[in-house]
């Protein structure tokens, strides 16, 4: 039998691919690969997809890494408000990925907007309970247009009321933040603690009985204190990988851009994450996705 799938490799491994094709230009390449009915037709389509996905990777580094700059420049590099960046030259496929960073970032409410000539179009992601569209409002005599929801929202503003964009949407976010974060929990809650070898580590396959997880089905939050660190090493583009040792088991794990903080895991760690299917070593393998360490 092959691999198996999970809600999470259709959201976060086939939709990014999907969805590059429409960022970049034209979305009908995706479409002509989900209604392929010949395999290698399916294969040369689908080699053309994974290309554009790549140049998307790349253009949203680069815009990514160029917003969080310009940001801490403007802002410092602890915002108290909504955030906006913008710039001439920024693809506008990418906006709306770029903002989600800058939220992961500085953990503020964020607009990154490409500019080009006279007008620019931006897309906005929120965070700590901020009503987006509510915000947005509040920003009208300022925009030429808007529309989206409470988390995430699309605008159109002119180039020479950018400023005046980012004073509005600092001004109505303020005081919002406090009282949004306030009624959110402080920290992640642990559904199982892993230690010592007490329990043998799920397999992928235990995992495949939760499924389909995600929203109002959340993945469980695994935590294993003092871990035996037996590996440590900053792999692709500053991802944290480790292998540590559980009781009598290995378990790898995973720290998305945690590579920064690699000086920090010492010879034992307790980490917090998720369990996934291991892709790499296949099998009945799993993997720790990180989301924190200690």
């Amino acid at each position: 039998p092959g691999p198996l799938l999970s809600a999470s490799d259709v959201s976060f491994r086939f939709s990014p691919r999907l969805n590059a094709a429409g960022r970049l230009g034209d979305p009908t390449l995706s479409l002509r690969l989900l209604r392929a009915r010949d395999r290698a037709q399916a294969r040369v389509l689908a080699a053309r997809v994974e290309r554009i996905n790549q140049q998307r990777r790349e253009i949203e580094q680069r815009v990514a890494e160029e917003a969080i700059a310009q940001v801490a420049e403007v802002y410092g590099e602890n915002p108290d408000t909504a955030v906006v960046a913008a710039k001439e030259g920024w693809h506008p496929g990418v906006v709306g990925i770029c903002a989600a960073r800058l939220v992961e970032r500085f953990g503020v409410p964020s607009a990154v907007i490409a500019l080009a000539g006279e007008s620019g179009r931006g897309s906005c992601r929120s965070s700590k309970g901020l009503q987006l569209h509510e915000a947005l409002e509040r920003c009208r005599d300022v925009l030429l247009g808007f529309g989206g929801h409470q988390s995430a929202a699309g605008l159109t503003v002119a180039a020479a009321k950018i400023d005046a964009f980012r004073a509005a949407f600092a001004e109505a976010s303020r005081g919002h933040l406090s009282e949004g974060a306030a009624d959110e929990p402080t920290g992640l809650l642990v559904d199982v603690v892993l230690q010592g070898g007490a329990f043998e580590l799920p397999t992928a396959s235990d995992l495949a009985l939760l499924q389909p997880v995600g929203q109002g089905n959340a993945d469980p939050i695994f935590l294993v204190p003092d871990a035996r660190v037996q590996e440590r090493s900053v792999v692709g583009t500053g991802h944290l990988k480790l292998t540590l040792r559980v009781g009598e088991q290995r378990l790898s794990a995973f720290g998305y851009r945690l590579g920064q903080r690699a000086s920090e895991v010492g010879a034992s760690v307790s980490v917090l994450g998720t369990l996934k299917p291991d892709t790499w070593k296949g099998g009945d393998q799993v993997e720790l996705f990180l989301t924190d360490f200690e």
